[in-house]
């Protein structure tokens, strides 16, 4: 794959100077602000703890916050009316305990799924499972203590709901009559509720017509209607062929004013354009419907309260053309009416249409004929009449720039700053982007300071636009990583975990994309590394205790078992000799004396029988050994180990003080023994192992990430990142730009299918290759490769990939 670094450093500039502006206005603050003291007076309000402060003269709600640690929204909700100010001798209530402490206690006891919604004030029950799409009495099961009204603040349990509870599992019927070649596009902020209100039926008939469908719909999802009652006139009209003007958007238009030149609705674009949103730009190419209306006007919709001068500004037209058209309006408009729109000169009207083709750039294509979708993923062309909405998590720390000493900070080094530790993956991520724009992908770029912070996390997820998006990369962290991923898993959003081993991501969530390969792999890459670097090598199996991953040893023990031929057979003359070896250890052996018996493998060796057979070979047990460290250290090893060909030992653990006990203790034998090393199942992560020992025994071991920093694309990364940073990348910089530029090609490609389709995706990256499988539940796929890495000659070389039997027909 040959990357093109487009990058543009514009974005981070904002950032830094940003940090720096909050990192010297914060400072400003602290010095203007007094000391403030605890107050030891704690009182009990409704079963919690408060502390009682007295507001002193030039105190702040965010200065006494952090000197309580709890957030200044905290302080707002137990005190109501402090948001407008607060007074010199105001007793404030400050709860003991925060708000993060409260919620991440009452996550790790939680026996059910869930993330939180924070409440506006008088907010129905109603309304957040709407929002949501689940039902009321799960959200009552969630929160029995929950009093109504609504206040604003109030964290609100919102429960993950398994397939099929709380509501009728709901099956594909294709008995069921849908309207004729007609699909609806869904748009931003519609649901299966609203979706099925406009056309006169039910959420559970809509997802018994489209076969897999969620409940949350996402937008530009086409989806079948069932057929309703219609007179025969909207019969036949729903069958007509429909024709399309191919048209180039103009400077300043917008999808209204486009519409009313040819007497269409807005809808009627965005139906016709899948993934059409509202973001359009100039030179973008659309399809318009041609419709012949019956009036000389559309009809607009009024949602929420605005003026006539908006809607006329939408339109591009002056308001008084609006006013003529409709004389009863004032020029304030509520929710609920309507309003005539004069269409404009290109649209057709009744039977009367113009012989001459519409001026401008557009052209009339008569035998258009709507793509049948793609059953399969070999889609190689690029989506490019959609804005992508793309949402990017990672932890800047922000709020720890609040109290720094600037000259301090300055004058010295600041490597372990955590505002700048995950800056390069950010800087990387950047040169994705950049990179995908300058292919022609449309990206609308949303960053988040997302942290370990649940309320943090919490806050960012009560933003409106994360529901409309159509990947999120991170958060990086486990306990806000799981808040997200329910999240997005609720709205069929996929979400990237980023740096995560852990395997419960892909088992628990529904929409999860692991980058990090996942370690079960490993023990099929073993069944073609062993034969291929280790041919008749007497095979070890060392793990640390008993009970630590039984299942996996277990299996790594299987599968090598299945490869090793069941016995091997070594010649007579080189068991000859080594008796001959053996015996000159003893000094009192005289060589007049008979060759005593020795020990090989385990088995008792004659030699005056093997000298008897010379031309001959003797057969040896083949199977492996595997060892319980912290119950046998490695006594098996030395009773059965061969001095006649290699010892291949595999670890199996990632506690670094049991592998370095067994590197030292397997180190010691080396003299006498050929011994090498693999070492699994995440030894990548164990810092400053002995190179010595490792070269000694070649040492093998997986690792996720490998830079080959004599490749041209890596030299180019490089070259790129210095002359928009002024730095090299660190490993975080190389993540970044690996995560998201696979992300979004792969997205560019997919859109909606980007789970689903990921596996027949592959892709050499900087740092080594994606191949995603489906794994775990629902929609989740994990990478499966490995680089292989071994010690030679005091470097760390790169291993040729084995040729793993695919699973792409599975």
């Amino acid at each position: 794959m040959e990357f093109i670094f487009q990058p543009n450093n514009s974005i981070v500039k904002k950032l830094i100077l940003g940090l720096i502006f909050i990192i010297c206005i914060a400072n400003l603050q602290a010095q203007q602000q007094l000391r403030i003291v605890v107050s030891q007076q704690i009182e009990e309000r409704s079963g919690k703890q408060f502390y009682i402060h007295t507001v002193q003269k030039g105190q702040t709600v965010y200065a006494i916050a952090k000197a309580y640690e709890v957030s200044v929204d905290e302080i707002y909700y137990e005190n109501p009316g402090t948001e407008a100010g607060i007074s010199i001798d105001q007793q404030l209530w400050i709860p003991t305990i925060s708000k993060e402490q409260e919620v991440t206690k009452e996550l790790k006891r939680a026996d059910f799924d869930f993330f939180y919604h924070i409440a506006s004030n008088n907010e129905s029950l109603s309304h957040i499972g709407d929002l949501y799409n689940i039902p009321v009495s799960a959200i009552r099961n969630a929160n029995p203590l929950l009093m109504l009204p609504l206040r604003k603040g109030e964290y609100i349990k919102i429960p993950v709901l398994n397939s099929g509870e709380e509501k009728e599992n709901i099956s594909f019927d294709p008995n069921i009559p849908v309207k004729a070649d007609f699909r609806h596009t869904v748009k931003a902020g519609e649901t299966l509720t609203s979706i099925a209100k406009k056309y006169g039926t039910t959420p559970d008939k809509i997802r018994a017509v489209n076969s897999g469908l969620g409940n949350h719909p996402r937008a530009g999802q086409r989806l079948r209607i069932p057929q309703t009652a219609t007179s025969k006139k909207q019969e036949e009209k729903a069958v007509q062929k429909t024709e399309y003007i191919s048209y180039k958007i103009k400077k300043r238009e917008t999808l209204y004013s486009i519409a009313r030149d040819y007497g269409v609705t807005a809808d009627d674009i965005y139906d016709a354009n899948e993934g059409l949103t509202y973001r359009i730009y100039t030179g973008q190419v659309i399809r318009i419907p041609r419709i012949t209306i019956a009036n000389t006007y559309i009809v607009h919709k009024i949602t929420k309260t605005t003026k006539i001068k908006k809607v006329a500004k939408l339109y591009k037209i002056p308001a008084s053309e609006i006013l003529d058209l409709n004389p009863s309006l004032g020029t304030k408009l509520y929710a609920g009416q309507t309003v005539k729109i004069p269409v404009g000169n290109k649209a057709t009207i009744a039977a009367n249409v113009p012989d001459e083709k519409p001026e401008g750039k557009e052209t009339i294509d008569k035998n258009y004929q709507e793509p049948p979708t793609p059953l399969g993923c070999n889609k190689l062309k690029t989506i490019k009449n959609k804005t992508f909405q793309v949402a990017l998590m990672i932890p800047f720390f922000l709020e720890e720039t609040d109290s720094l000493d600037v000259e301090q900070f300055l004058a010295s080094e600041q490597s372990n700053f955590k505002p700048f530790r995950f800056i390069h993956f950010y800087e990387g991520a950047l040169m994705a982007v950049d990179s995908m724009r300058s292919l022609g992908m449309n990206i609308e770029l949303f960053v988040y300071d997302v942290d370990k912070s649940i309320t943090k996390t919490t806050k960012v997820l009560q933003k409106a636009e994360i529901r409309e998006m159509d990947v999120i990369i991170g958060p990086y962290y486990q306990q806000s990583f799981d808040q997200v991923a329910l999240f997005a898993g609720n709205f069929n959003i996929p979400i990237v975990n980023p740096l995560s081993y852990r395997s419960e991501t892909v088992e628990k969530y529904r929409t999860v994309i692991k980058v990090k390969s996942g370690t079960k792999y490993q023990a099929d890459m073993l069944q073609v590394i062993i034969p291929e670097y280790f041919s008749g090598a007497k095979v070890f199996l060392v793990n640390q205790t008993s009970y630590k991953d039984a299942n996996k040893i277990s299996e790594i023990q299987q599968k090598i078992s299945s490869i090793l031929p069941p016995e091997i057979k070594i010649s007579n003359t080189d068991i000859y000799n080594l008796a001959i070896s053996v015996a000159h250890r003893d000094e009192e052996f005289d060589d007049r004396s008979p060759i005593p018996d020795y020990k090989l493998e385990g088995r008792t060796i004659k030699p005056e029988l093997i000298s008897e057979m010379m031309t001959d070979s003797t057969t040896f047990n083949n199977s492996i050994t595997q060892i319980t460290f912290t119950k046998d250290g490695l006594e098996p090893f030395m009773n059965t180990a061969s001095p006649l060909r290699t010892n291949l030992v595999v670890v199996y653990g990632d506690n670094k003080a049991f592998v370095m006990d067994v590197m030292n203790k397997l180190n010691e034998f080396r003299d006498s023994l050929n011994i090498k090393v693999i070492g699994m199942p995440t030894w990548d992560r164990l810092n400053n192992l002995d190179e010595v020992q490792s070269n000694n025994m070649n040492l093998m071991y997986f690792s996720t990430d490998f830079i080959d920093y004599q490749s041209q694309n890596t030299q180019d990364f490089i070259k790129g990142f210095k002359q928009q940073f002024n730095t090299e990348p660190n490993n975080y910089g190389f993540a970044g730009f690996d995560i998201t530029y696979y992300t979004l090609h792969s997205l560019f490609r997919f859109d909606k299918n980007l789970i689903r389709c990921l596996k027949y995706a592959p892709m050499k990256m900087l740092r080594g290759f994606y191949q995603f499988e489906k794994t775990g539940k629902s929609k989740n796929v994990e990478n499966t490769y490995w680089n292989i890495l071994q010690y030679n000659n005091y470097t760390i070389q790169k291993l040729p990939d084995p040729v793993i039997p695919s699973k792409l027909s599975n």
